[in-house]
Order: C-alpha cells, then sequence, then structure tokens
C-alpha cells in the first residue's frame, strides 16, 4: 500500500474524508520524506493522530501569518486569532507611520508575534520575554531561522524583581497570556488539552485575570508616553480586561472575524 492508502485507510473510522484529504496533503507538503519511509512509520503517524495529536507537533511546523514556525509540545500552536492580533499592531504600525518603534512581547511560546512583527518592521526593536526555557529555545530556532532579530529574554512577568532584566521604555507592548480558568478544563478538547503545553494556557480559577492585572502595572513603568497595549483575550473576559485598563488609558475592544471580543486596545 502507498502512504496515502494506508493513512486513509487506517483513519476512515476515526475522521472526516475531508480531515484525512487535509492530513495527506500537510504531510506530502511538509514530510515528503515520509512518503518513501518503511510503513511501521507510517503506521505510527496515524496512532498519533488518533491519539488526537495535533497534526502540528507530529510535522514540526505549523503556519502562521505566511511564515512556517517550528513548533513542539513545549509550545502552544499559533492560531487565526493571533495572526488577527499581529495584523492589528501591524496596521496601526503603518497608519502612524511608527520609524523604528521598539516593541515588547511578553509570552514569547513559538515566538510567532514578536518574530513576524520584526519580519514585517524590518527596522522596528524586539524584545520578548517568557518563562518558559523550553519555549524560549524553540523561538531562538525561529528567529534564526526565519531571519529575525527579536531578543528574547526568560522572565516571569508576575515577579516584579525580574523586571530590572528589561531595560528602556517601548512603543508597543503586546501579550497573548494565559487566560483559560483551570475549571474550563473539561471544556477542552483532547487535542489540546493532553498536548499543548498547560501553563501557556490556564490560570487559577479566582484569580484569572492575573496577567492582565500584572501587565498592567508592568506598563506603567514601562510603556511609553503615547504608547499602546495590545492584548489577546478569552471572548468572554474581553470587558473584564478592558475594566483594568480604562480608568487610565483609552480603552477599546476589537472583535476577530468571527465577531468574537478577542482583543483589548489600550492607548496612553
Amino acid at each position: 500500500m502507498t502512504f496515502e492508502e494506508t493513512i486513509k485507510s487506517d483513519l476512515k473510522n476515526h475522521f472526516t474524508n475531508r480531515e484525512i484529504d487535509y492530513f495527506v496533503r500537510v504531510f506530502s507538503e511538509d514530510m515528503p520524506l515520509l512518503l518513501d519511509a518503511p510503513e511501521w512509520e507510517w503506521v505510527s503517524i496515524t496512532e498519533r493522530l488518533i491519539n488526537q495529536e495535533p497534526i502540528q507537533y507530529i510535522t514540526g511546523i505549523a503556519p502562521f501569518y505566511g511564515y512556517f514556525f517550528l513548533v513542539n509540545p513545549s509550545v502552544l500552536i499559533p492560531r487565526p486569532e493571533t495572526e488577527e492580533l499581529v495584523y492589528l499592531i501591524h496596521d496601526y504600525i503603518k497608519k502612524n507611520k511608527l520609524d523604528a518603534p521598539r516593541i515588547l512581547d511578553i509570552g514569547s511560546g513559538s515566538g510567532c508575534i514578536p518574530i513576524t512583527l520584526n519580519l514585517l518592521n524590518t527596522d522596528s526593536e524586539v524584545v520578548s520575554v517568557d518563562i518558559s526555557e523550553e519555549a524560549i529555545e524553540v523561538a531562538k530556532s525561529n528567529n534564526s531561522k526565519l531571519g529575525s532579530k527579536v531578543i528574547f529574554e526568560k522572565v516571569d512577568i508576575l515577579d516584579e524583581n525580574q523586571w530590572n532584566k528589561l531595560l528602556g521604555q517601548f512603543d508597543i507592548i503586546v501579550s497573548n497570556p494565559p487566560y483559560i480558568p483551570n475549571q474550563e478544563k473539561s471544556l477542552m478538547s483532547s487535542n489540546v488539552l493532553d498536548h499543548e503545553p498547560h501553563l501557556a494556557l490556564f490560570v487559577e480559577d479566582d484569580n484569572s485575570l492575573i496577567f492582565y492585572e500584572k501587565i498592567h502595572d508592568f506598563v506603567a513603568r514601562f510603556l511609553k508616553k503615547d504608547g499602546v497595549i495590545f492584548l489577546e483575550c478569552n471572548e468572554y473576559n474581553a470587558q473584564e480586561v478592558k475594566s483594568i485598563y480604562e480608568s487610565l488609558y483609552v480603552t477599546e475592544i476589537v472583535n476577530d472575524m468571527q465577531g468574537k471580543e478577542r482583543m483589548v486596545v489600550a492607548r496612553k
């Protein structure tokens, strides 16, 4: 049997034909050597798919904003909603004709946000921080692979004593922090819950806005006079996130392409 025949035969009772065709196409494009691999490798691939492992972790590649990022289970798989966040920031930079903007990204993950912003704005200075050393290693690999010049630092943004690792102020501060309460784990699909890093997803039920509150304190020191904050959030807590910032900033909620309240923008 060919690779395609094996995939379709093994997966037919677990996925729709459309999903299977998608898997075959992705593997053919991202892992062409797999087509000539021994059959046991094909079986291993199908078992991982049946176990709900995301295909991006199997191929080790995830598309984002026209680029391809290396990913593994230590980083979240880039989402389309986050592409919209990057578009929003890039559009702001163009419309306001910002020369050499200084940008800080909080929560590097794969590096998809800071690296893409740096590639789109080649004169920008971009710094990105994350608490996970494993995530930073992935982000640095993408930095090298894609030819961007982002500076990555290991910083726990919840620990104010670590803020002194960052120098100067920023024109733009962006973050897609953890925001899903632990109590919602039961609502998550197994391909996310069983495979993606919980550190980057979940927060305690009794303090689900902790990152937004701490970032609010952080930007008071590190955002320039005319700076802007861009935050991705849960569609169900956008109003609460907005309320954290609106006493000191001109704040608005931006809907994603599906009409969900997904982003909060705050201007000094």
